[in-house]
């Protein structure tokens, strides 16, 4: 509800990169990062954009490592479909549509990088 035309604007570059990007996972990851950002900064929060700050390194890293674990061509073009529907419910204004589309990717992201670890844990198991 408090996005600006600016803030909208950002939001979407976030996420034409992210579309324009599906199999340039490095490329993919920062636009992903950069949708983040601007989604924190459209909030006008101040705690909201100093966590986002602080933890951009930490987001780049675990979308790094979910990536590189994707095996389905189209997992990043369905990804960025899921962001943009977040973009579509802070465009429309309708904070609700945003913050479930939002925990949608949010929990979508939790479980690609449960899968990636899994899958790294077994690539490398623990020495006995």
């Amino acid at each position: 509800g408090r996005a600006s035309m600016d803030d909208l604007q950002r939001i979407d570059d976030a996420l034409q990169n992210m579309a324009r990007n599906p199999t340039d996972r490095e490329a993919y990851a920062h636009a992903d990062v950069e949708f983040h950002q601007a989604v924190y900064a459209a909030s006008h929060n101040v705690l909201l954009r100093q966590f986002g700050a602080v933890v951009a390194d930490f987001m780049y890293l675990t979308f790094s490592v979910q990536q590189d674990a994707m095996t389905q061509p189209d997992e990043l073009s369905q990804d960025a479909e899921s962001h943009a529907a977040v973009f579509r419910a802070i465009d429309r204004g309708n904070g609700e549509a945003a913050s479930d589309a939002m925990l949608t990717v949010v929990l979508d992201g939790k479980n690609a990088l449960a899968k990636a670890l899994l899958g790294l844990r077994g690539a490398n198991p623990p020495a006995r």
